[in-house]
């Protein structure tokens, strides 16, 4: 009875998708929209960077994020990581400077909840098992994760691990699709290990086409503190 003459239903991304539509009728599920694509649909044209994964996603997007304020970019950092974006539309309203490039972490959860959420670079950083108490199963998750892709075109990014190269062609994925892989392109950096040099590249590669270049993107990857 909640429900009843609701015109739009905006669940937690924490709540599961069934645990709603059980108590609608299949008419009224389309009015499912998630906090992040309502937010979306209020923008002005703002490009997004967005970024999921199984891990390293904050990682990643807070790197992505120091790199672009390294080229004199203003950025917004959000979504999952924290921040929800429709804060930032509520700013702007409030007559906020707009943020040149919007970067997002953006979770499985928050994803299904989709449908017109479309990213200038969207990028997978990797995917494995888990959130299975969640989603129902492996290939909704996987599902999930690759909905970050559903709507862009030959003209939008997308970037992969090498190693989802396979599974990205099986996607039939709409935008440019680009592969990363480590290269230790950053060895002057805080961020230990073989995946944070994913994460780095990943995060070079995406904030790249948004005008960053190697020498901003060096110093932000050598200042960075490790979250």
């Amino acid at each position: 009875a909640q429900f009843e003459g609701a015109a739009i239903i905006v669940p937690s991304p924490g709540v599961p998708l069934p645990k709603i539509e059980e108590h609608l009728s299949p008419a009224r599920r389309g009015l499912i929209v998630g906090e992040m694509e309502l937010a979306h649909s209020r923008l002005q044209g703002e490009p997004i960077l967005a970024v999921t994964g199984t891990s390293g996603k904050t990682t990643t997007v807070s790197v992505a994020a120091a790199m672009l304020e390294a080229a004199g970019k203003r950025v917004f950092l959000g979504g999952n990581i924290g921040t929800p974006l429709s804060e930032y539309v509520l700013e702007r309203m409030r007559g906020a400077p707009r943020a040149d490039v919007l970067v997002l972490e953006v979770s499985s959860f928050q994803l299904q909840t989709c449908r017109a959420f479309r990213p200038k670079v969207a990028v997978l950083l990797n995917i494995s098992e888990n959130h299975l108490d969640h989603h129902k199963d492996m290939a909704e998750y996987e599902d999930a994760k690759f909905r970050l892709f559903a709507c862009q075109d030959k003209d939008d990014i997308a970037i992969l691990p090498e190693e989802l190269r396979e599974l990205a062609e099986k996607y039939n994925l709409p935008a440019t699709v680009e592969y990363f892989s480590a290269r230790s392109r950053f060895p002057r950096t805080r961020l230990l290990g073989a995946h944070n040099q994913l994460n780095l590249e990943a995060a070079f590669m995406s904030s790249a086409h948004f005008g960053v270049g190697l020498e901003a993107a060096s110093v932000a990857a050598e200042t960075f503190a490790s979250l």
